[in-house]
């Protein structure tokens, strides 16, 4: 989120300065959580301690983006220029340029690390060749819900 502030520049009454830029950053980041049983072997509890520290560094590196990207929000629009009429206007085509542009960043990041996969974020483990992924004839089937909007499922 983006505040600031404009006057009319010195000189020109029709070219407006921004006199205050800070931009503001909200990040939350939702893991998977498992809780093993008593009966869970301690080697699964490790492959999946360490799947949830490098899913937690991976989303980071998506983190270390969006930080760069706010202050590059920041600092450009402190000293952004433009017809008084049109600052606000101006200001946002800045932020959707500056946006677009971090979004092809993460993008490259996750394409690069095959989101997350190279970084060891992946389940199952490939270190763990006991473990399976189940094929579609094991998937649960839910019938769908009439309840629910586009028959989504919960």
């Amino acid at each position: 989120m983006w505040t600031g502030q404009w006057a009319p520049a010195a000189g020109d009454s029709l070219l407006c300065a921004t006199t205050s830029s800070v931009a503001r950053l909200e990040s939350q980041m939702a893991l998977p959580r498992w809780r093993p049983s008593p009966g869970a072997s301690g080697g699964l509890a490790h492959d999946w301690s360490r799947f949830v520290r490098s899913l937690t560094g991976h989303e980071n590196g998506h983190l270390v983006t969006a930080i760069a990207a706010a202050k590059q929000v920041e600092e450009q629009l402190k000293g952004l220029r433009a017809q008084c009429g049109t600052m606000e206007a101006a200001a946002h085509a800045t932020i959707d340029s500056i946006v677009a542009s971090f979004r092809l960043i993460d993008e490259d990041y996750d394409r690069r690390t095959s989101f997350g996969a190279v970084q060891g974020a992946v389940w199952p483990p490939r270190t763990s060749p006991r473990l399976r992924i189940p094929g579609p004839e094991e998937a649960v089937r839910v019938a769908p819900n009439p309840a629910m909007p586009d028959n989504r499922r919960p």
